[in-house]
């Protein structure tokens, strides 16, 4: 029983430091050059997994957020992939963003 608790205290003190470190040092990273889009989501001392897609048909798009404000989240697909940005952002903002990756395509 003494095993499992300090699984649990240990599984959430890793989250809490993860989220912490996320409110604190966290970023999200996207390159895109005229092949491959990679986007990289890194907390400080903890990375996630390297996402890498084609820009062959790259779209944008707009999530919007569960809060229901003028928020949104920037959704990027190429018919068969889709990676979800991780930060909400406002709807105008995002549009812009849109706008300018859209003439950086062309």
């Amino acid at each position: 029983m003494s095993i499992i608790l300090i699984g649990i205290f240990v599984f959430a003190g890793v989250y809490l430091l993860r989220l912490t470190l996320w409110n604190t040092y966290g970023e999200e990273k996207i390159y895109i050059n005229p092949t491959k889009l990679t986007y990289e989501v890194s907390y400080g001392w903890f990375k996630d997994r390297v996402r890498e897609m084609e820009t062959l048909n790259l779209d944008y798009y707009i999530k919007p957020h569960p809060s229901g404000e003028n928020k949104g989240i920037l959704l990027l697909k190429n018919g068969t992939t889709e990676i979800e940005s991780v930060i909400p952002l406002e709807k105008s903002i995002l549009e812009e963003l849109i706008t300018n990756l859209k003439n950086l395509k062309s």
